[in-house]
């Protein structure tokens, strides 16, 4: 029997153009698809790292409190005596040099507490300024400033086009409460001074008068200020002196005297160096407040821009502005997240009603919020 010769050629391997054009927008449809859930996963991961950041920064509050029975200072510093500088003649401000008795911040505190006490035993405290010269690790290895610590940094913040002297980047601040940043004369000397008493002639700024004023409204209960030993309505408050009687302004409160709770205290919260210039030298830096943050800002004011404007009212949304950048907020979308001081975090939303979020500042001034008001 012949052998048919076409029942028996084989068919040629491989793909046709078709197929492998087929193949090819089947891998980019999937990928277009799983791309954003791929993205979405990782930046639920970030989120959880800086949570966990922001606990790890409550316990070693805690165990600093147990240690020293106090809360640490937000920032130790002084200044030289200036006449002009004397509270409340604030327009003299410009005219006084800066501290030169700087200690250090809050984080600076709380590294042994942070199991980083290799770092805080090579620091000079001794030395009237820890900040210049620039102090090194115990082995000269590199500046203590430059040390990256990442219990002060969010992952999900990009600091890279603002990196100063390779600074270990600060994403933490510690809370002042409802402390208002607004000078006398509405801070406009400074080229960077922002108007936030809500004048006629400062509409942009209109949503900051809330924290100047003595009454909220509808005749609910007013905020107290200078509260406890550290004269803050906060948790935490800065320690300095008198800069012409040397006599110490400021302290550090305990546990005992937050009457409204701690689990109904803010204790901290997250900040953005491209926002806020004190942050953005860094966790080494004192800075005259540098690890403070107020609740007398609104989470997530932008204070992002880079250009001022002497004398004009856009620049409440500078990153120099001291008026606004010492709110907090964060790289993460519609909030940012709060230390309480029972040491829960929370993601609070940054639509949250700003007597709330003040209140919540705020140590003891005699209104206990509910968990589900904010």
């Amino acid at each position: 029997m012949l052998e048919n010769k076409y029942f028996n050629r084989r068919r040629p391997s491989g793909f046709t153009l078709i197929e492998l054009l087929t193949v090819i927008a089947i891998i980019a449809l999937l990928i277009a698809i799983l791309l954003p859930a791929v993205q979405q996963v990782r930046e639920a991961a970030r989120r959880i790292q800086c949570r966990n950041n922001l606990k790890q920064i409550g316990l070693a509050i805690h165990n600093y409190h147990d240690v020293m029975n106090v809360l640490p200072p937000a920032s130790i510093t002084g200044s030289p005596p200036c006449a002009a500088c004397v509270y409340p003649n604030a327009s003299g401000c410009s005219e006084c040099p800066g501290p030169v008795f700087r200690k250090g911040p809050v984080t600076v505190f709380l590294l042994p507490y942070i199991d980083l006490a290799v770092i805080y035993n090579a620091i000079d405290f001794n030395a009237a300024n820890i900040e210049s010269p620039l102090q090194f690790t115990l082995d000269n290895s590199q500046p203590i400033a430059n040390v990256k610590i990442k219990t002060y940094q969010c992952p999900s913040d990009s600091y890279e086009k603002f990196i100063w002297n390779g600074y270990g980047r600060l994403n933490y601040m510690t809370s002042l409460g409802p402390y208002s940043m607004a000078s006398n004369h509405g801070n406009w000397a400074s080229s960077c001074g922002c108007d936030m008493t809500g004048t006629a002639a400062s509409t942009l700024a209109a949503a900051l008068t809330i924290y100047t004023e003595a009454t909220p409204p509808g005749g609910s209960q007013a905020l107290r200020t200078n509260t406890g030993s550290n004269r803050s309505p906060g948790a935490f408050g800065n320690l300095t002196w008198n800069n012409l009687t040397g006599a110490p302004i400021g302290g550090c409160s305990s546990f005992a005297e937050f009457s409204d709770g701690l689990s109904n205290t803010i204790f901290a919260g997250e900040t953005r160096p491209t926002c806020n210039n004190a942050a953005r030298s860094g966790w080494y830096f004192t800075s005259n407040g540098c690890g403070s943050g107020t609740t007398g800002i609104p989470i997530n004011w932008d204070s992002c821009d880079q250009v001022t404007v002497p004398g004009s009212e856009t620049n409440c949304n500078v990153s120099c502005s001291a008026n606004t950048s010492y709110g907090f907020k964060s790289a993460h979308k519609g909030g940012c997240h709060i230390l309480f001081g029972d040491g829960r975090v929370a993601f609070v939303s940054e639509s949250i009603d700003m007597w709330t979020y003040a209140k919540l500042g705020a140590k003891a001034d005699g209104c206990v919020l509910e968990t589900d008001s904010f």
